[in-house]
């Protein structure tokens, strides 16, 4: 949630409760257990691609609000 405080995108795996705390896809991403490749490519994924990037860190930022966040969370970093 911390990440998304900060208009973060999340990668996370699938036991670490990540589903409980963002949409996979909007305000980030979930990857298989252990599967390095997936998690590789999602990074490149938002590596290029800045405007994924972005709208998902906004889509974060937004639903980091209610978790506590976002109220003098940097926008940029």
């Amino acid at each position: 949630a911390e990440a998304m405080a900060c208009g973060c995108p999340v990668i996370a795996s699938e036991n670490t409760g990540a589903r409980d705390l963002f949409t996979d896809g909007e305000e980030g991403l979930v990857v298989p257990v252990g599967d390095v490749d997936a998690l590789a490519g999602r990074l490149v994924r938002l590596r290029d691609d800045p405007a994924l990037l972005a709208g998902m860190g906004e889509k974060a930022l937004r639903r980091a609000g209610p978790c506590g966040g976002g109220a003098g969370a940097p926008t940029s970093l």
